[in-house]
């Protein structure tokens, strides 16, 4: 399975998560299986609220599962819509934590009534 993690720096596994998918200057993409990760640049970091879509490039890559600190109710939707799960985790763990503790966070989807309807939720 390939879970993506945004993150704010590439420091490989010791990165922490980002705040908000959509603003995440990097998305972590870890698979899983072959235990390895590559990191793509997030070139729709700068955008006004709701008019990012980051969602392509991770559906090219296979992406399965989102696990993320906050995302707007347009990128859940857009995720959602083409079968990818999005999870909730606090913006101070490591990608490490998060890996480790994944089937305890696979507990806790992401909705549309816990989604965010701003750039300053978390």
């Amino acid at each position: 399975m390939k879970i993506c993690i945004p993150i704010e720096e590439e420091n490989g596994m010791d990165s922490i998560a980002y705040g908000h998918f959509g603003s995440a200057p990097y998305f972590f993409i870890f698979d899983t299986i072959a235990k390895d990760f590559e990191v793509l640049n997030n070139n729709e970091s700068e955008h006004e609220h709701g008019q990012c879509n980051p969602v392509q490039p991770l559906r090219e890559k296979g992406v399965e599962a989102v696990v993320v600190a906050g995302m707007g109710a347009r990128a859940l939707t857009n995720l959602q819509s083409i079968g990818i799960k999005v999870y909730r985790t606090s913006e101070t763990k490591t990608i490490q934590e998060i890996i480790s503790n994944f089937d305890s966070i696979k507990q806790e989807k992401l909705s549309l009534e816990t989604s965010c309807n701003h750039h300053n939720c978390n």
